[in-house]
């Protein structure tokens, strides 16, 4: 059993854990970056894009710019988008957003979470600031005062520390043991995600379609295609995850309306 004194422990290494961890470190802090998962294997050469995708604003980019993050990507995976057109099933409500109408060259960036996590990884190992517990988790908060913390990890490590930054997911163990209570719900609905090839191209456009069980969004990637997220009732998710290929894109293409998508393009 060892123990060790930190300016900040951060429970979570995803991509707002590691984030924060590079950013404190870089402006003097000793940092602790504590990860329940061993670390992933980030390889993307020939590889098939990411079903979890992550909208970067401009202002997040400009974080990470800042950072030299953004820098690391691979910028023949990321795609920035332009335009978005939001719509509705029933009726003709809509509302669209154009870089043009702001004076800016994009709206914003589709980047998959697994390139940039492998970024920030990559960054937070060279941190000198940084001392890496991985795989690793907070198991017990021994103390917990106005002056700081004391945490006992899975490892048998304690460290000690002036602030505690939870990270680790909506289901966060650390809140938990910090007895910070959290109210949840259910929807009833489901949300799939897939990236598909379209009839017509996505000319770096961002679409949102409301539909009466959720909404379906279609974003656009570097490699022509789109990833989508429907949201839908759960009964309809179950039936749609059973199906084949063809099955799935009929639905899909029944659902998201290609008539619509055209029509909403001219």
């Amino acid at each position: 059993m060892s123990s060790t004194d930190f300016d900040i422990v951060i429970a979570g290494a995803g991509m707002v854990g590691a984030c924060a961890a590079f950013a404190l470190a870089g402006n003097g802090f000793r940092v602790a970056l504590v990860e329940a998962m061993p670390a992933p294997d980030f390889d993307t050469s020939g590889a098939d894009y990411d079903l979890r995708v992550s909208a970067i604003s401009p202002r997040s980019r400009a974080i990470l710019e800042d950072l030299g993050i953004w820098q690391q990507l691979d910028q023949g995976r990321v795609c920035k988008y332009e335009q978005m057109f939001i719509w509705h099933e029933h009726g003709e409500a809509s509302v669209g957003f154009d870089a043009v109408d702001l004076a800016r060259d994009d709206l914003g960036a589709i980047v998959e979470n697994r390139l940039l996590q492998q970024a920030l990884y990559r960054a937070c190992e060279k941190q000198a600031g940084i001392e890496w517990f991985m795989p690793d988790s907070v198991e017990e908060l021994l103390v917990n005062h106005a002056t700081g913390v004391e945490l006992r990890l899975r490892s048998g490590s304690h460290l000690n520390a002036g602030l505690l930054i939870a990270a680790d997911g909506r289901n966060s163990p650390t809140r938990g043991l910090a007895g910070i209570e959290a109210r949840s719900g259910q929807y009833r609905q489901t949300a799939i995600v897939a990236n598909v090839d379209t009839e017509l191209p996505h000319r770096h456009t961002a679409w949102q379609r409301f539909l009466a069980t959720g909404p379906l969004a279609f974003l656009p990637l570097a490699n022509g295609q789109s990833s989508i997220v429907w949201s839908c009732d759960d009964e309809f998710a179950q039936q749609i995850s059973a199906a084949d290929d063809a099955g799935f894109c009929e639905a899909l293409g029944v659902t998201g309306s290609a008539a619509s998508l055209a029509a909403a393009r001219a």
